[in-house]
């Protein structure tokens, strides 16, 4: 998995997931298949419609995807 984007709040692109309106500065770690996502104190598996719809936002995703 890679690293989570680099992207903060006050980026033009640092929308939120339309599931969850998490933003994408809380991704923690992301591959094709699966992303982690920082929820609070912990650790959230994101399912896979996150993955599709973040895929298009994060420049580091993309870049590391398939």
């Amino acid at each position: 998995m890679s690293q989570g984007c680099p992207k903060e709040d006050n980026d033009p692109g640092a929308e939120g997931c339309p599931i969850c309106d998490a933003p994408m500065r809380r991704v923690v770690a992301c591959d094709a298949q699966s992303m982690v996502i920082q929820n609070g104190a912990g650790l959230l598996l994101a399912p896979h419609g996150h993955v599709a719809r973040w895929r298009t936002l994060c420049p580091v995703f993309r870049t590391t995807a398939p």
